[in-house]
């Protein structure tokens, strides 16, 4: 499943485009700020934006057809027959940042540009606020940054999960003897194919309330582990990532993360 990140994949760099004022907290705080599922839900319905909000979030396979209790223990019956997503509510708080996914595809001589458009910055920008109160941060050193996050789950006895989100119009296959916390976390990571552009890397936390987490510290970031960009309007933003090899591209194998407006 997605609670063990030795075993998932890691991206070379995390992006997180939001307000300067939330980012400065977790660069100097380390808190993450972390909305509901159900938040998103009711976001799309509410302002019809569909690059924040998405009105099924957290939704259950597409391919069970059928769910069975028996002696209190739930079962899937798999096969199409659903025609409208079930979501599932079992407080997920959300992190979402943007991630990049390597492969000899598209890494040329160990050094990969990549791009996100001027569009999808503009999209996280919230109605009345303009570009220039938001900012990019870069994560420069994800592999210490996640550790801190499953370091802290652990020490407060959080369950939790992170990992690249799948665009699969919540059409996935999974083992049906996980358990409730493990699907509920699962559904997460499934979203519909028109969210694909967001190249979402995300962390899931159950949280023990129907309600924001709102007290997740991990820690104040060092220097090294972060690069924050003041955002140049009306401009792509690219980024450069030259490596030693991409089959080892963690933290140590990284050397260098430059971006520009272009």
């Amino acid at each position: 499943m997605h609670d063990n990140p030795e075993k998932k994949e890691r991206p070379p760099v995390l992006i997180k485009i939001s307000e300067r004022q939330f980012l400065n907290k977790t660069i100097h705080e380390g808190h993450l700020y972390m909305n509901t599922a159900k938040f998103y839900r009711s976001y799309e319905s509410s302002s019809g934006n569909t690059s924040v909000g998405d009105i099924s979030e957290a939704s259950l396979s597409r391919l069970v057809s059928a769910y069975l209790e028996v002696n209190g223990v739930y079962g899937q019956i798999f096969g199409e027959g659903i025609n409208s997503n079930i979501t599932l509510n079992s407080n997920q708080c959300l992190y979402c940042m943007y991630g990049i996914r390597l492969s000899r595809d598209n890494v040329d001589d160990e050094v990969y540009k990549h791009i996100i458009s001027k569009d999808l910055i503009k999209s996280f920008v919230s109605i009345g606020m303009s570009v220039s109160d938001y900012a990019i941060m870069l994560i420069t050193k994800p592999d210490r940054f996640l550790k801190k996050i499953d370091e802290t789950l652990l020490d407060r006895g959080m369950t939790g999960g992170m990992d690249f989100v799948e665009y699969d119009d919540h059409k996935y296959e999974f083992d049906s003897r996980i358990s409730p916390s493990e699907e509920a976390i699962e559904a997460c990571f499934h979203k519909r194919k028109k969210y694909a552009g967001q190249s979402e890397y995300r962390i899931v936390v159950l949280n023990s309330s129907d309600e924001a987490l709102v007290d997740f510290y991990i820690g104040r970031l060092e220097d090294d582990e972060y690069q924050l960009v003041r955002i140049v309007e009306d401009k792509d933003f690219e980024i450069t990532i030259r490596m030693q090899c991409l089959e080892k591209a963690d933290d140590s194998a990284i050397d260098e993360i430059t971006s520009r407006f272009i």
